[in-house]
């Protein structure tokens, strides 16, 4: 694979990833997980941003 397919194909992999954690961050946003004690969404959310973090540094 040529090197402008590689980058082709990183640039559309990196937008799943970010159209996944954004689904993620949605999905726990709903109200259902406003009070459940069992979902510890400030971890799961401070995860995500470390992901979206190491995204940028690549």
């Amino acid at each position: 694979m040529k090197l402008h397919e590689q980058v082709k194909t990183q640039k559309k992999e990196l937008e799943i990833v970010d159209e996944w954690t954004n689904d993620l961050i949605r999905y726990l946003s709903l109200p259902k997980f406003q009070d459940d004690k069992y979902v510890n969404k400030s971890d799961i959310f401070s995860r995500i941003e470390d992901l979206k973090n190491a995204r940028f540094r690549m």
